[in-house]
């Protein structure tokens, strides 16, 4: 797990899991590893896992049954997107478009070498 001592541990352990879910990683529908496995895994407490646990199914990522386990919710990954798309247009992009115009950067030739396609090549 990541080190980043001003987010609590169950709040990285959730990001990870989003993260996997939105790589395919866990595809919906698919078991969660369990809260003794994770916090194996991760090396943190059991508490902490089910803390994150916790958080994710009462964002509906994840569906939580008592004795058979966690699953991806069906749903999860495009319901994420919109949530990210969102987080980003409204907190990141700002912040981005504006470094951008404060260092002189064309946006449309930042997108071409995005695209592989600098100076005119296409390489």
């Amino acid at each position: 797990m990541s080190q980043a001592p001003s987010i609590p541990l169950y709040e990285q352990l959730a990001s990870e899991l989003v993260d996997a879910v939105l790589d395919g990683r866990l595809e919906e529908g698919s078991a969660i590893p369990s809260v003794r496995q994770l916090a194996a895994q991760q090396q943190i407490n059991p508490l902490t896992v089910q803390r994150a646990l916790a958080l994710l199914a009462d964002r509906g990522i994840i569906e939580r049954r008592r004795g058979q386990g966690s699953t991806v919710a069906q749903g999860a990954r495009q319901k994420l997107l919109i949530e990210q798309r969102q987080q980003f247009l409204e907190h990141d992009w700002p912040r981005i478009r504006a470094q951008i115009k404060r260092l002189g950067l064309d946006l449309h030739a930042l997108s071409s070498e995005a695209n592989g396609e600098v100076d005119g090549n296409t390489d």
